[in-house]
């Protein structure tokens, strides 16, 4: 890999970034907000505002922009992908990745029209979530799956 001299950044050979919901929680090993879990470098950068509030229970449109700004700072310091900590922030995935030039996968829930196509008509995709009733059709749609009925 070749690098460049970039200005303002203060350390190199990040392989991912991650975009962190700003709250208080322990992360414990095995968790997306603890470093140990990765045996590769890894960056955070918590997004101002996008508490679990604002982005699970009001699905706070408002925040888009701290999500962008907050993944472009990753962006320049040059991690390979970008990913968050919460598969609620699928909400902000199509905005955040046009953008950003670095591949941006901000939510599990992507997985989803993979699994679909894999299963057959009678099979359901199960979902483990912090809020079942926020997991919207809307928000399902946005993660690209067609079959609504398959979850």
């Amino acid at each position: 890999m070749r690098y460049k001299i970039r200005p303002g950044v203060e350390s190199y050979g990040h392989a991912i970034g991650i975009l962190l919901v700003d709250c208080s929680t322990p992360f414990i090993p095995g968790d997306v907000g603890n470093a140990s879990t990765y045996r590769y470098p890894v960056l955070y950068r918590t997004v101002p505002d996008v508490t679990l509030g604002r982005l699970i229970e009001r699905g706070d449109e408002s925040l888009i922009q701290n999500v962008i700004d907050s993944a472009l700072e990753l962006q320049k310091v040059g991690v390979r992908a970008i990913t968050s900590d919460c598969g609620y922030m699928v909400r902000y995935q199509r905005k955040v990745a046009a953008a950003l030039d670095t591949p941006v996968i901000l939510s599990s829930l992507l997985q989803l029209p993979m699994i679909e196509q894999t299963l057959g008509a009678h099979r359901k995709v199960g979902i483990i979530c912090a809020n079942a009733a926020r997991l919207t059709p809307e928000l399902l749609e946005i993660a690209g799956l067609r079959d609504m009925s398959k979850v």
